[in-house]
């Protein structure tokens, strides 16, 4: 896949996650932010997950609303897109926060 050898897909991935927290299309936020067509965005965004800086297209559709993770982004005051956007900025493939131990003791 060829991109421009200006074009920083570090940034790229930045423009997509901001735009995913924002409730935005990443191809129209890529597109605005960087001043290119459409296609060029959307060869951008391809060759950013191609370096592994956004997930796959199979990734993101196969995603499903998780009832809990919805509960905590309520909770927190953000949209459930911008808690996925930071759990896939920040965390790895395996993200644990509580294991049996730290549940929540139930009265």
């Amino acid at each position: 896949m060829t991109t421009s050898p200006r074009v920083d897909l570090s940034r790229v991935a930045e423009i997509a996650f901001a735009s995913i927290a924002e409730g935005r299309g990443h191809v129209a936020a890529v597109r605005d932010e960087l001043g290119v067509s459409g296609s060029t965005a959307t060869r951008y965004i391809a060759a950013a997950r191609a370096e592994g800086l956004l997930p796959s297209k199979e990734a993101t559709a196969s995603a499903t609303r998780n009832p809990k993770a919805a509960a905590v982004a309520e909770a927190l005051g953000v949209t459930y897109e911008a808690l996925v956007a930071a759990v896939i900025e920040h965390a790895d493939s395996d993200l644990r926060i509580l294991g049996a131990r730290h549940r929540r003791q139930e009265d």
